[in-house]
C-alpha cells in the first residue's frame, strides 16, 4: 500500500485526517515517493519544486521550507508512521533481533514533542495501527515489528549509533547544539545519512530564516533540478494549509512585513546576515591559547553578563588594549544554567579581583540585584552605556581590521558565528543572536562588552604589551605554548 492509499483508507489515516485540507500535501507525498499525480496536483508540484518533469522515483532526501502552520509537523508524523508501521520494506535489511529507529530530531525534546504527539495520535486513532504499539512513553513509541519512533535532540554526538528507517529534522534552520551553541544541521545529516537503511528518507522541515545554512544551501543546489534525488518543496502557509487565517497573516505583515514573509510566505530574509565573517573570527582566535594571567602594568577592564541561573548562562570577560592598539581578551568564562547566582557572583568577583579590579560593567538585567550582589563582594557594578546590539556592532571593526585577539574557546567561537545583523526600517542595524535566541550569546555579549571597554578606555599611560611586561623569555614560552610560531603582538 502506498502512502496515498493509506491517506484514503478509513482503517488507517483517513479518520485522523478529518479537518485537514490535504490537497497540496497529497501532491507532496506523491512527489516524495515518485507516485502518479492528478493534473491539479502536478501544478502544485511544479510550483513548489521548480521542476518540470513529474517525479519517477523515490527521493533520498526531502527538504520542505514551508510557512508556519502549513501542516509540516502533522505530515512529517504521517510519513514517520507510514514508513515504520505500514511500508516496512526496511525489515529485509535488519539482522534477526535488530531494531530500527525513526528519530524526530529537534532543537530540544520539548520542541520535538509536536511531531511525536502527532505520531501517537495517528497510531491511536486507528484500531488497526494501535495494535502495533508495544511500548508508549513520553519520548518513545516502540512497535511490535521492531521499529522505534523516538525524540532525539539536535546533537550530532547523540544521533550516531542505530539503523535508521528515516528521520525528521524538525525546524532545522534553527537547530542549536546546547553544548557548542552552534547550528549542527550539517553534522547531524552527515551522522544520520550512512545509518539510513536502503529505501529510507531524510526529511528536513522548517520555516525559513536567512540566506545561509544547510536548508538554504540545499535549496540553492537542488531546487528546480529534475534530475536530483534530493527534493526541495518550498511553499507558503496558505498553499499547504488553505484553512489558515488570512487575517492573521495580514496582521503579521502589517506589523513586520519581512518577518511575516519568512514566517508565512517561506521567503528567505535579505535583511539578516552574519554579523562577523567566519574568517575574521578564526583570525582572532589564538590557537591553543588559554586565559592569560594578570600582568603588572596592564590596564584591565571587566564586563559581566549576569543571569538568574535558571535559563541563561552567566558570563565574564576581561580585556586590555596593548601598545599596538589591539584588544586582547585575557579571560572569558561562562557558567551555564542551572546555577546558583550568588555563587557565580562570588566566583566572578574573585576572578575580577585577581586582575586588580574593583569595578565591573554589565547590563540592566535584574534591576538592583547585580549591583547589590557584586557590592557585597566589594565590587562596584556599573551599568553599560550601550545595549547588547550596540556592543556587538562596536566590535565589528575590531574583527574586520584584525585588531582583536581571543582565547581558543569553542563556545565563544560558535556564539560569535551565530550572531546575525539585521537592517531595520530606517537603516538602523541591530543584532539578533542565534536566530533570536539570546540564551546562546551570553559569553559573546560579555566579550563584546569587555572589548568595548578596553577600546574606549585602554589608551593612555600604563598600556604595555605582554612582551614588555613579561620579558622576552616569558613571551617566548607563551608564544610556543599557544601559537607554535612567532606571533608577537598576538597577546
Amino acid at each position: 500500500m502506498n502512502i496515498i492509499q493509506a491517506i484514503d483508507d478509513p482503517a488507517l489515516f483517513k479518520l485522523w485526517l478529518r479537518g485537514f485540507d490535504m490537497t497540496a500535501w497529497r501532491a507532496y507525498h506523491a512527489a516524495v515517493f515518485g507516485l502518479p499525480m492528478t493534473a491539479p496536483e502536478a501544478r502544485i508540484y511544479r510550483a513548489a519544486t521548480g521542476r518540470q518533469s513529474l517525479p519517477g522515483k523515490r527521493a533520498i532526501e526531502v527538504y520542505a521550507p514551508v510557512g508556519r502552520r502549513g501542516g509540516k509537523s502533522a505530515n512529517a508524523a504521517l510519513l514517520a508512521v507510514y514508513m515504520t508501521a505500514i511500508e516496512q520494506g526496511w525489515r529485509a535489511h535488519l539482522a534477526p533481533g535488530q531494531q530500527a529507529v525513526f528519530p524526530i530530531v529537534s532543537v530540544d525534546r520539548q520542541a520535538g514533542r509536536e511531531v511525536f504527539n502527532y505520531c501517537k495520535g495517528i497510531l491511536n486513532a486507528s484500531p488497526l495501527l494501535k495494535k502495533m504499539i508495544a511500548l508508549e512513553t513520553n519520548e518513545t513509541l516502540e512497535l511490535t515489528n521492531g521499529a522505534i519512533i523516538q525524540i532525539r535532540t539536535a546533537s550530532f554526538r547523540s544521533i550516531r549509533g542505530p539503523a535508521y528507517i528515516g528521520a525528521v529534522l524538525d525546524e532545522l534552520a534553527f537547530f542549536r547544539d546546547n553544548d557548542s551553541a552552534a547550528n549542527p544541521a550539517s553534522e547531524i545529516i552527515d551522522a544520520i545519512t550512512p545509518a539510513i537503511i536502503e529505501g529510507g528518507i531524510l526529511f528536513g522541515i522548517s520555516s525559513v530564516y536567512n540566506r545561509a545554512g544547510v536548508l538554504y544551501e540545499n535549496f540553492q543546489e537542488h531546487f528546480g533540478r529534475d534530475d536530483s534525488d534530493t527534493l526541495i518543496w518550498k511553499a507558503s502557509t496558505l498553499t499547504m494549509n488553505p484553512l489558515f487565517s488570512v487575517r492573521k497573516i495580514d496582521r503579521a505583515k502589517a506589523k513586520d512585513a519581512k518577518v511575516a514573509a519568512a514566517e508565512y510566505d517561506s521567503e528567505w530574509r535579505d535583511d539578516i546576515a552574519n554579523l562577523y565573517a567566519s574568517l575574521d573570527i578564526e583570525g582572532a582566535l589564538v590557537p591553543g591559547r588559554e586565559d592569560l594571567p594578570k600582568a603588572q602594568g596592564l590596564r584591565y577592564f571587566a564586563f559581566v553578563d549576569p543571569s538568574g541561573g535558571r535559563r541563561d548562562s552567566a558570563a565574564l570577560a576581561i580585556a586590555h588594549q596593548d601598545r599596538g592598539g589591539h584588544i586582547v581578551v585575557d579571560h572569558a568564562r561562562e557558567v551555564r544554567a542551572p546555577h546558583q547566582p550568588s555563587e557565580v557572583v562570588r566566583e566572578f568577583a574573585g576572578v575580577v579581583k585577581g586582575y586588580g579590579l574593583r569595578v565591573v560593567t554589565g547590563d540592566r538585567y535584574g534591576g538592583e540585584w547585580p549591583v547589590e550582589s557584586y557590592g557585597k563582594q566589594g565590587i562596584t557594578y556599573r551599568l553599560a552605556e550601550r545595549t547588547a546590539s550596540e556592543l556587538y556592532l562596536a566590535a565589528l571593526p575590531l574583527f574586520s581590521n584584525h585588531q582583536i585577539e581571543l582565547p581558543d574557546n569553542a563556545r565563544l567561537k560558535n556564539q560569535l558565528q551565530s550572531l546575525m545583523r539585521r537592517t531595520n526600517p530606517g537603516g538602523r542595524d541591530s543584532v539578533v543572536p542565534a536566530a533570536g535566541d539570546s540564551t546562546h550569546s551570553d559569553l559573546a555579549n560579555a566579550v563584546a562588552g569587555a572589548c568595548w571597554l578596553a577600546n574606549e578606555g585602554g589608551s593612555g599611560e600604563g598600556r604595555r604589551s605582554v612582551e614588555t611586561v613579561y620579558g622576552d623569555r616569558a613571551y617566548s614560552a607563551m608564544r610556543d605554548k599557544y601559537a607554535g610560531e612567532d606571533q608577537r603582538g598576538k597577546f
